[in-house]
Formats: C-alpha cells, structure tokens, sequence
C-alpha cells in the first residue's frame, strides 16, 4: 500500500541512488498498488501485459475488481486496506 501523499524515496546501492520504481516496473511479477481510498496508483508493465489492460486505463481508478471479475467487487487489498484481513 502507498499513500499518495507520501514522498518518493530511493534506495542506496554501492554508493549509487536508484529509485525504487525502477524495480517495480522492472519486475517480472505483476503488481498494482492502491491507496487508502482504494484508488490504484500503480500498475505495473506485467500486470499490464497479464491482464491485458493499460496501466492508463488502471491508474486513478477505483474498480480494479472489474478487471479480475467482470464487475466492481472487492478484491484482498481493499479488505487489507480497510483492516479487515
């Protein structure tokens, strides 16, 4: 989970600065992230290419059980982000 408000950090490796972004979007495992608002803030090129959807299309967005169900209903990161898992 992020929250949007929080600011971007980056990770120090062998004296080097590297945002951690480049990691996420880099992943072979697809991820999407959301906020405490449930609103999806990032979506990853693998749960793109998984889900066969754009990140544009993701992005800002509350009903990403949609795209996993075919209609909007809670997926396990909203149970998680309201603290009932």
């Amino acid at each position: 989970m992020t929250d949007s408000s929080a600011t971007t950090s980056t990770l120090n490796l062998s004296g080097s600065s590297v945002d951690p972004s480049l990691f996420f979007e880099a992943s072979p495992v697809a991820t999407f992230v959301i906020d405490k608002a449930h609103v999806v803030t990032h979506f990853n090129q693998a749960c793109a290419l998984t889900l066969d959807i754009t990140a544009a299309r993701a992005l800002g967005h509350k009903d990403i059980g949609k795209v996993f169900y075919g209609d909007d209903r809670p997926m396990m990161v909203d149970l998680i982000v309201d603290g009932l898992m």
